[in-house]
């Protein structure tokens, strides 16, 4: 059996934002703000917020803790200056109230259905979280919270389930739900991701492919530069349609310490997966598929999604 890391948060206990990351080759990370034939899908994707962030300011408005980046990070990396939410995990619309993410940012391990409490009340939803934002002062009518978690699976069994669908406490407006696609994802087909990575506000990674199509049954690879935080974010092909929803990779150090400066730098690997900066003594295999982005299959969940949309 292949070991990996998962970008995963416990409910009882809970990883350090900043334990798993991956660039491959160049940083294609940027802000959807810079890409113009991306930022309509911008609005539909949310960061998962601990509930205990939040601050009610009355008035129709809230406060929202964060750090900066460059509390921990060199100076001269990238994003460095932005917020960094802990703990955050992403999500993308289907339908005007309903969330899907990674089945680890909704249940500790197995299958649970209608569940209104534990990972439901402890995260909310925050649409727009970009660069721009204000996190002094967030209107309340961009934040959500979970009705409930109408169907959540974790299991590392032989075919990697890690899904999760949540109804949302109202409707949204103004947010078009992302089409998912009607057919499997092909090799070296090109695919692009939508996430918060180390919680940072929204970025858009592309310039990637799929190296393994069929991984562990219901999942698969590819060369996506992907951190923590991008967990349950949607994962697109050519036509921006949502292939898949990132879940985990490989190797499991997000940073290194630089040994000059003693700040933490971002792991990186070479364009084959090599050469990576930083990678955990357990698991010192390095190259593509050692190395990876694991991208869970919504193929396998179309039915599950479609009924929650007429079942309201």
């Amino acid at each position: 059996m292949t070991v990996i890391f998962r970008f995963v948060l416990s409910f009882t206990l809970m990883t350090p934002l900043l334990s798993h990351a991956d660039i491959f080759g160049p940083d294609d990370r940027k802000d959807p703000l810079q890409v113009p034939s991306k930022s309509h899908l911008a609005n539909s994707v949310a960061v998962g917020v601990l509930s205990s962030l939040w601050t009610d300011l009355g008035n129709g408005f809230s406060s929202l803790e964060a750090n900066r980046m460059n509390e921990f990070m060199c100076q001269d990396e990238r994003f460095s200056e932005e917020n960094s939410i802990a703990y955050a995990c992403s999500g993308f619309l289907v339908a005007p109230d309903l969330l899907v993410t990674a089945g680890h940012c909704a249940v500790n391990f197995g299958e649970i259905h209608h569940v209104t409490d534990q990972y439901c009340e402890v995260y909310t939803w925050l649409f727009d979280y970009n660069s721009k934002m204000n996190l002094r002062k967030i209107s309340n009518d961009k934040i959500y919270r979970c009705k409930e978690i109408i169907y959540a699976t974790l299991s590392e069994a032989e075919e990697v389930q890690d899904f999760a669908l949540i109804r949302l406490d109202r409707h949204t407006v103004n947010r078009t739900p992302f089409k998912i696609a009607d057919h499997p994802i092909q090799m070296n087909d090109s695919v692009a991701l939508l996430g918060f990575p180390m919680g940072l506000p929204l970025k858009f990674a592309d310039n990637a492919k799929v190296f393994s199509p069929n991984h562990r049954g219901r999942s698969f690879l590819t060369d996506l530069d992907a951190f923590s935080g991008n967990s349950g974010g949607p994962v697109l092909n050519a036509k921006d349609e949502v292939v898949g929803l990132l879940i985990a990779g490989n190797p499991s150090n997000s940073t290194y310490t630089d040994p000059v400066q003693r700040c933490e730098r971002y792991n990186s690997c070479d364009s084959n997966g090599e050469n990576c900066k930083a990678f955990s003594p357990h698991f010192p295999l390095q190259g593509f598929p050692n190395t990876f982005s694991e991208v869970q299959s919504l193929l396998f969940y179309r039915d599950v999604i479609l009924k929650s949309m007429v079942l309201k």
